[in-house]
């Protein structure tokens, strides 16, 4: 079942009744596309890794119609974890939070934390309300795959594996949302994403915020706290390199033309590409061996980078590229969250 894009009133509560059926439901938030099940009924969870092959170690973000539900899922919400729920819910933010003795051990991999977000989207907005049950959701996509930013994209990922699609159009932010935890009066990223250290460090002047996962969770035995930070993530059919100057990016143009293999570029609107892009020293163009040119998108700054990133990753595949030279962007906030993800989808 696939509802039009921006599902009315109607279709959103059908899609409501089937979450609460136990059923799995695609919907949209303002980070990527979600592929969501009732999360206290563990059956349903469980579809949800069945569809996309998601390894069981993997938790899964919670999602609520607002921050009053918390408890339907945590057993506690520490004043600092309180105070950034405040300002950024709704918002592409998560929280890990103790979890209730309760709640099925399948949305949290076996562990004693939860964690949950609320989505700013109105249609997700909209279908959690419908629900009134809290919706344990990863984002719709094969296990490995960069997420869905499109409803298009979760439909040719993941077929007919969930009962419903409900379609919200492009997702405005991009990037799956910032992952936080809270160790006594440090806060931790565990993932990065919309919301930035600043942003954090701008309600919380003097909390100590540091980035990456703690050292318990290091070990491979244990399952991560959060998504994304363990097992392949993020990647393409079309291998991805990396470059950050001119220079890197001729060279790989060059290792292409080579190679006869075509390339997906991704490139500043303010930079100018290579002149190798045309001619090589061989002679040869920098095209496929079909005689195919290179496909180029540029961007304007980061936010137009994150919200393009994945989509760009699909239309590379679709076009039949082979290899995608990305450039990787400095500065901190967003920036630093597209170099992970570019880090993950290279790796």
């Amino acid at each position: 079942m696939v509802f039009r894009m921006y599902s009315n009133e109607s279709e959103i509560h059908a899609a409501a009744a089937l979450i609460r059926a136990g059923r799995v439901v695609v919907f949209p938030t303002e980070t990527v596309y979600g592929v969501g099940a009732n999360a206290l009924d563990p059956e349903a969870v469980a579809r949800i890794f069945l569809i996309k092959g998601r390894p069981t170690d993997n938790p899964l973000i919670v999602h609520l119609s607002g921050a009053a539900e918390i408890g339907l899922v945590a057993s506690e919400v520490s004043p600092i974890a309180h105070r950034l729920l405040e300002v950024f819910a709704p918002g592409p933010l998560t929280i890990v939070l103790p979890a209730r003795a309760d709640l099925p051990r399948v949305v949290t991999a076996g562990l004693d934390t939860v964690a949950v977000r609320v989505p700013s989207h109105p249609v997700a907005h909209a279908l959690l309300a419908a629900s009134a049950v809290p919706v344990a959701a990863p984002s719709a996509n094969r296990s490995g795959e960069p997420s869905p930013t499109r409803v298009e994209m979760a439909r040719r990922s993941l077929r007919d594996g969930p009962d419903a699609y409900l379609d919200g159009g492009p997702c405005e932010v991009g990037l799956e949302s910032t992952v936080l935890a809270v160790f006594h009066d440090e806060i931790r990223i565990l993932r990065p994403g919309a919301v930035t250290e600043a942003d954090i460090l701008s309600v919380l002047p003097d909390a100590a915020v540091r980035s990456g996962p703690v050292s318990e969770f290091a070990h491979p035995d244990r399952p991560a706290p959060s998504p994304g930070m363990r097992h392949r993530h993020y990647q393409p059919n079309a291998g991805v390199r990396l470059w950050e100057t001119p220079q890197e990016l001729r060279e790989e143009i060059l290792r292409c033309c080579e190679g006869g293999v075509r390339a997906g570029i991704i490139i500043p609107a303010a930079a100018v590409l290579p002149s190798s892009l045309d001619e090589t020293p061989a002679g040869h163009r920098a095209r496929g061996e079909d005689g195919s040119g290179p496909v180029v998108r540029t961007y304007r700054d980061v936010r137009e980078y994150a919200r393009q990133l994945y989509a760009w990753f699909w239309e590379f595949d679709e076009a039949g590229v082979a290899m995608i030279l990305a450039h990787v962007p400095g500065g901190e906030g967003l920036g630093a969250a597209i170099r992970d993800r570019l880090w993950r989808a290279s790796g």
